[in-house]
């Protein structure tokens, strides 16, 4: 999944993913809620940034 490698290394802002993914903001948005849902990214905030979460990391989360 190219999301997948694009935000594993580092956390990444949305305009970076609307940019590299050439989605528009609102496909975008709602596949990143999906995703931080089913706990496949995690969000940061302040500024807001999404990173993959690897087998590793979600079996450390409660």
């Amino acid at each position: 999944m190219k999301a997948e490698s694009l935000c594993s290394d580092s956390p990444k802002t949305p305009d970076e993913l609307v940019e590299v993914l050439g989605l528009n903001k609102t496909q975008l948005n709602t596949w990143l809620k999906r995703a931080v849902s089913e706990e496949k990214l995690k969000k940061f905030i302040r500024p807001v940034r999404y990173q993959w979460i690897t087998t590793h990391q979600s079996s450390l989360l409660p």
